[in-house]
């Protein structure tokens, strides 16, 4: 695994440095192989969509928070939330199961990563479920008598840092997705045809990406953006930026 994370990193850099360089590499041959690549893409847009349905939660609650935690309707929000992250972030990490025994190993790489990701955010999200019904009981009953206020906010603290490190993982998956569309064959004319995909798989790629986010973003990544728009408009460059990537017509 380490060795194939190095392999990530060295395409990376003929990347940035040049397509044509990235198809002459023996490494970006071997592991890039173009297999499952349109099929692996649609997965990981889909696996996308059911994490974003997790963040929108996630954002409409930090209004609910500025009115404080004492009304137990909110609370018992918080815990009906936590149960449906849980049903999505499943869902979405099973888009990309399959994939972890793909002859390309880059693909390999971005589902675990993708996997690991969600499997943290998981944990998480059970872990702050129980936070909330052990605050519902306190209000509720007054039990248990020694449930401190003070250290159910630092946990809350601490999760929601470690969901921003999981979804860090997340939007570098989301940047290996650019080097896996690239095709591992060399130029063959003078219309170089660079991503292992048509046209019209492209297109329905970009279909998908629309079903849940708006194209209101500028290509790449920005300041600003929150991780989901990261990933959504980095693929989004990838798969309409005709003056930088020509497909294969198929």
């Amino acid at each position: 695994m380490r060795f194939l994370l190095v392999m990530c990193l060295a395409i990376a850099a003929l990347f940035c440095s040049g397509h044509s360089l990235a198809q002459e590499d023996p490494l970006f041959k071997t592991y890039n192989r173009d297999i499952d690549k349109y099929s692996f893409t649609k997965n990981f847009i889909l696996s996308i969509s059911y994490y974003k349905r997790v963040a929108d939660r996630l954002k409409v609650e930090e209004a609910l928070k500025l009115d404080g935690t004492s009304d137990i309707k909110v609370i018992q929000k918080f815990i009906n939330d936590r149960t449906l992250d849980n049903t999505e972030l499943r869902i979405a990490r099973n888009y990309l199961i399959k994939f972890t025994s793909s002859r390309n190993g880059l693909i390999q790489q971005v589902a675990r990563q993708s996997i690991s990701a969600y499997d943290g955010v998981l944990a998480l999200s059970m872990r702050e479920r129980e936070l909330w019904q052990s605050l519902s009981r306190f209000k509720l009953t007054g039990e248990p008598e020694d449930f401190n206020e003070k250290d159910f906010i630092e946990q809350q603290l601490s999760i929601a840092a470690q969901k921003k490190e999981a979804d860090k993982m997340l939007l570098s998956a989301s940047m290996l997705i650019r080097i896996v569309l690239l095709s591992a064959e060399r130029c063959g004319s003078e219309v170089c045809q660079e991503l292992a995909l048509s046209r019209d798989e492209r297109f329905k790629l970009t279909g998908y990406l629309d079903d849940f986010s708006r194209d209101n973003l500028e290509w790449g990544i920005k300041p600003g953006q929150t991780p989901i728009e990261g990933c959504v408009a980095a693929i989004r460059e990838v798969l309409e930026d005709e003056q930088v990537f020509i497909s294969k017509d198929k």
